[in-house]
């Protein structure tokens, strides 16, 4: 359902993106991509990667939607709580099992990392906010009008 809506949204809205943030977020894209596949490269001692026009559309994307929640959370006074941080941190914490403490004195004094955890709770409670106000009606379909539109989200 969240994707597709966002799908539907970057159909939607349109505007011009600051160019910086597309540029750092394709280079960000093209690095994961290219760290998964090579796992064995555990370092970042490896040459330049250049993004491809591939992942410039992905970031163009990324970049407009975000933008987008984060507007639509800014007007809707969307806030992430600190009960819903904490929940997140103990979450990532135990993927650290013995270091849980460290970690979560790691993120205390990490911004960036806080960030990192904020953000998909804050995107997530943006796009229930939306959902909470669309209008659902109901259509009346065959079995294979039914099956049809099936076999098209299969495919998707």
């Amino acid at each position: 359902m969240k994707r597709a809506l966002l799908d539907q949204l970057d159909t939607m809205v349109k505007f011009d993106l600051p160019a910086r943030l597309v540029e750092a977020e394709a280079s960000q894209i093209a690095h994961q991509l290219w760290h998964e596949e090579h796992p064995e490269e555990h370092g970042h001692n490896h040459g330049s990667i250049d993004p491809t026009d591939e992942h410039k559309a992905l970031a163009e994307r990324r970049v407009r939607l975000g933008l987008l929640l984060a507007e639509v959370g800014r007007k809707a006074e969307v806030t992430v709580t600190d009960a819903e941080m904490t929940q997140a941190v103990l979450a990532q914490a135990r993927n650290y099992p013995g270091q849980e403490r460290a970690y979560f004195e790691f993120v205390q004094k990490n911004q960036q990392v806080q960030q990192q955890l904020r953000a998909p709770i804050f995107e997530d409670k943006v796009v229930d906010h939306i959902m909470a106000g669309a209008k659902v009606t109901e259509k009346d379909v065959s079995k294979d009008e039914l099956q049809k539109a099936i076999e098209a989200l299969d495919e998707m």
